[in-house]
């Protein structure tokens, strides 16, 4: 890696979600840190995509110890996206945003004042049972049985299962509370990467990260929901821009989701949404034969539309293992860069693709040269 690359490379900023609910719509933004904790690269950069003479689409290709490669599996086509998404995720427990104190017949009182609860932790059982809304959590300690009483709880706190008590004071209206300020279901925008020809789809090639906790959104499903992008920020140096998108709570879900891991959400379309730049499916291009040179990726700037600009895939790195910086990109079409000055949060999850072949994602935005930034190969997006 030269120089020059390891001086961009630390300034990168990851498109995370950070989302923010509003009652009839939805406004988001992402994190503007200049380097993402949550993600790694793995192999080497090479100047080609050719290993020993061996095409490691078709055969299985050596690491520099000999060991083989996993062997790449037969090409798929997929339908491809730059749509964006309304993404409704129904969150594993209940995220704890705040602490406040419970205003009693006796004055203000802190149930929970020497309890090891923390914000940022998610409260997942009350006494063994799971608590995913706020009403499970009202109907629990308002129990006969309960109603005043220290209770068992089962916090997720850094990864980790934490066993704690929790508390409640009576309230003036006689309902017993806890003092916690929770959080539950939460509202996002993405884009559409690509769907399989049985309707599985995948967005955004980066996880949702929960603006509060700074993990893994843990999520028990969720809903996709029709979405429009409203406007957009242009992105500066040391200041990344963003698209703003709007979705309306009350839209029929056409979707269902079902995973947030390191590669994006993933879900069940009803049916494949029409995307008039490319009606018929195209090839997942291997990773091996992704190569520097011009290429285009689908994003929407306005509305629910995509549009296809040109951009340049600056470098290519070899990956043994699944990495989230497959490739730096450059961002050249002149309409794009007059509109969004390169790539803005909000972008990731855009297909990228090359010779009429789906070949990755975008990922993250370089800070200080919002016209560059990392993408994933397709190949690491497809079989999750």
């Amino acid at each position: 890696m030269t120089k020059a690359y390891k001086i961009v490379a630390i300034t990168f900023a990851a498109l995370l979600l950070n989302i923010y609910i509003n009652i009839s719509y939805l406004y988001i933004s992402q994190s503007s840190n200049h380097i993402s904790p949550t993600f790694n690269t793995y192999g080497e950069s090479i100047e080609n995509n050719n290993i020993n003479g061996l095409n490691y689409f078709d055969k299985c290709a050596f690491n520099n110890s000999g060991e083989a490669l996993p062997a790449i599996k037969a090409r798929e086509s997929v339908y491809v996206g730059g749509m964006p998404l309304g993404f409704e995720f129904k969150t594993l427990g209940l995220i704890i945003i705040g602490k406040t104190e419970v205003v009693t017949d006796k004055g203000l009182v802190d149930p929970n004042k020497d309890n090891d609860i923390q914000v940022g932790d998610i409260l997942l059982k009350i006494d063994g049972q799971e608590i995913n809304t706020a009403e499970e959590l009202t109907n629990i300690i308002n129990l006969d049985s309960n109603r005043g009483r220290t209770l068992s709880a089962q916090l997720r706190r850094q990864n980790q299962n934490i066993e704690t008590k929790i508390n409640s004071a009576k309230d003036l209206n006689g309902v017993y509370k806890t003092g916690l300020w929770i959080r539950q279901d939460t509202f996002g925008v993405g884009t559409l990467t690509f769907v399989r020809q049985n309707n599985r789809f995948a967005a955004l090639g980066h996880p949702v990260i929960d603006a509060d906790t700074k993990n893994l959104l843990l999520i028990t499903g969720g809903n996709v929901l029709n979405c429009s992008i409203a406007g957009c920020v242009k992105g500066e140096r040391g200041k990344p821009g963003e698209i703003k998108g709007l979705i309306m709570k009350n839209n029929k879900p056409f979707g269902k989701i079902d995973k947030n891991s390191i590669y994006g959400v993933y879900g069940q379309f009803d049916e494949i949404p029409q995307n008039d730049l490319y009606k018929e499916p195209i090839e997942i291009m291997p990773r091996s034969k992704v190569k520097p040179g011009k290429a285009y990726i689908l994003t929407t700037l306005c509305g629910s539309t995509p549009q296809k600009f040109e951009i340049m895939i600056v470098k290519t790195n070899f990956q043994a293992k699944p990495g989230d910086r497959s490739m730096v990109i450059k961002i050249t079409d002149s309409r794009l860069l007059s509109v969004t000055g390169g790539i803005v949060q909000g972008m990731s999850g855009s297909p990228i693709i090359q010779d009429e072949k789906l070949c990755g994602a975008i990922t993250h935005v370089f800070v200080n040269d919002p016209t560059r930034g990392y993408g994933l190969y397709a190949d690491w997006m497809v079989n999750q």
